[in-house]
């Protein structure tokens, strides 16, 4: 008897690594810092279900990851040449939750479109020095966003698939009250960040 074909139907269960990267700039007091690629490592899992009809997969998908992805930039501020402005910027985690609609193209292979929800988190710690004198002080920073992105997936056996995939996040600009050097403030800001992972699933 022949093996019947290949069904993406059923819940799974998976890890992923892969790389994070985006440009980033900030204001505090009139001086602006850029650094022009915030980039580092993710890792993390997912959990979702996919139901397929015909060559259609409908799906949807949830995941967290956590991050290396850290940069520090250095700016001197205006007219005082000897001040100087360090802000070390990270992103420690973020987490997406999608919808997914692919075609199955060939028996245990599937490319697919992705979009939905996002939470990004970001860390920001801001030095004021002139020479051996400085003064530092930070924040945390997590919102709600959106992501879109693509990917493609084979199957090993009847159990397990790989896949990569490929994800843009953003949050637009947000108004947060934060703390900063013993002051209190709105602080306008946005996170954005472009991953591309390598996975691998279990179905169930």
């Amino acid at each position: 008897m022949p093996a019947p074909a290949f069904t993406w139907t059923g819940i799974y269960a998976g890890v992923n690594v892969g790389a994070g990267w985006s440009k980033h700039s900030t204001q505090l007091g009139g001086v602006t810092t850029v650094s022009d690629v915030v980039s580092g490592v993710i890792g993390g899992g997912q959990l979702g279900a996919n139901w397929q009809v015909g060559g259609v997969v409908l799906g949807a998908e949830a995941d967290i990851q956590g991050s290396s992805q850290r940069q520090k930039s250095t700016t001197p501020f205006p007219g005082f040449p000897a001040v100087s402005l360090t802000e070390d910027y990270s992103k420690p985690w973020f987490a997406t939750f999608r919808g997914r609609v692919g075609w199955a193209f060939a028996d245990g292979w599937l490319v697919y479109a992705t979009g939905g929800g996002a939470w990004l988190d970001s860390q920001r710690t801001f030095t004021i020095g002139a020479g051996p004198f400085s003064l530092s002080s930070g924040f945390e920073l997590s919102h709600i966003g959106w992501t879109a992105g693509a990917g493609l997936e084979g199957a090993i056996n009847r159990n397990w698939s790989w896949k990569v995939e490929y994800l843009y996040m953003a949050t637009g600009t947000f108004s947060s009250t934060v703390s900063l050097f013993g002051a209190s403030g709105q602080w306008n800001s946005s996170i954005a960040d472009n991953v591309v992972r390598a996975g691998i699933n279990y179905r169930f």
